[in-house]
């Protein structure tokens, strides 16, 4: 008989994974330039799923106190290409997007939005890798709000190594 591992409490997964906690928000510009220069990646204007994001970015909690109506929403897209050091993130839950008819022209892409700090992509595993990288506000964590609730989801997914 295999030893079950114990669920833990959110708390101690979060003491664990504590180094991976960055108390500080940074702005989606930073993480979103850190992958262009790690990974090669090209800004992209023909942006998968376009309606889709403006939608979600539209009705996203942060929205309800900005209201921007939604032709100021501007969703922004990187492509990355699919290689030995991307590999990882075309693992599990990644969904293809094919670029042309060529076989073998997908690639994994992050699209986000600035002003109410969106972000999805592709690959679950690089939409997490992003959000753990914006980072959480010490505010937010005394708040014991929403963004500190998912952000804390976020590190149990990376403990259990899930996606």
């Amino acid at each position: 008989m295999q030893n079950a591992e114990v669920p833990r409490s959110m708390d101690e997964i979060v003491e664990q994974y504590a180094s991976l906690v960055v108390r500080r928000r940074v702005p989606l510009r930073d993480v979103v330039n850190r992958f262009l220069t790690q990974y090669h990646a090209q800004r992209i204007t023909d942006i998968p799923n376009l309606q889709m994001h403006r939608f979600n970015a539209f009705h996203l909690p942060a929205n309800e106190e900005m209201r921007l109506p939604m032709e100021q929403i501007q969703i922004q897209a990187i492509r990355i290409p699919i290689g030995e050091e991307t590999r990882k993130y075309t693992q599990k839950d990644y969904r293809p997007i094919v670029s042309g008819e060529m076989d073998g022209d997908d690639y994994i892409y992050l699209a986000y939005e600035e002003q109410l700090g969106y972000l999805c992509s592709n690959s679950n595993r690089l939409f997490l890798e992003a959000a753990l990288a914006r980072g959480i506000s010490q505010a937010e964590i005394d708040g014991n709000g929403e963004n500190w609730n998912d952000y804390r989801f976020y590190l149990i997914l990376k403990s259990n190594k899930t996606i």
